[in-house]
């Protein structure tokens, strides 16, 4: 073993965090990482304001969810309580924007589906489609979010039938794009 060197101090950067994918997915992190490099504190503190940054986006981005969804709250707010969850979203693993962007979109699937009909129109679809989208420029795992599209019932858009369809055909495109936007401006991105 080597003897500790004080003298040297450890610096992280948002480039440390590129080599595991989107930077996008470690947004919290980063920030708690560099207001801690702002106020000098030691490597260790600094490790763990950014845990802390995550957990505290966990917390609003979930608040969020269970605000949003009309139907579910309680048991939203037990799953998002569960020790597992909370170790994961207080990481440095992506799983952390992952099962953040995933209580997003069930609150927000609750909320459409329990809607009354003929009031889903493009005011609510267009921020479904911003949270699909750049769920799946992060990780390729939010496109099965797609796939809830097709619980909405027909009779919640205000076009019925057309409406879904074109929805869902627009929710495609979108995620298509997305991915080869990203991979256009990373192509040694991992999208799995």
């Amino acid at each position: 073993f080597e003897p500790h060197d004080d003298s040297k101090k450890m610096t992280f950067s948002p480039a440390d965090f590129k080599r595991k994918g989107n930077i996008f997915m470690y947004l919290p992190q980063v920030l708690g990482i560099a207001i801690a490099q702002l106020l000098g504190v030691t490597p260790l503190v600094c490790f763990y304001i950014g845990r802390i940054f995550a957990l505290i986006s966990y917390v609003a981005i979930v608040t969020i969810a269970i605000w949003l969804a009309p139907a579910f709250k309680k048991t939203l707010a037990v799953v998002a309580l569960c020790p597992m969850a909370i170790a994961h979203a207080a990481s440095y693993s992506y799983d952390s924007a992952t099962l953040t962007g995933s209580f997003l979109c069930f609150g927000a699937f609750l909320r459409i589906t329990q809607s009354k009909p003929n009031s889903f129109d493009w005011k609510c679809a267009l921020p479904i489609l911003i949270i699909l989208s750049i769920g799946v420029a992060i990780k390729s795992l939010a496109m099965p979010y797609i796939s809830l599209l097709f619980i909405i019932p027909a009779m919640c858009y205000k076009d019925g039938i057309y409406g879904k369809c074109k929805f869902i055909t627009l929710a495609i495109l979108i995620t298509i794009i997305s991915i080869f936007l990203t991979l256009s401006v990373a192509p040694n991105l991992s999208l799995i």
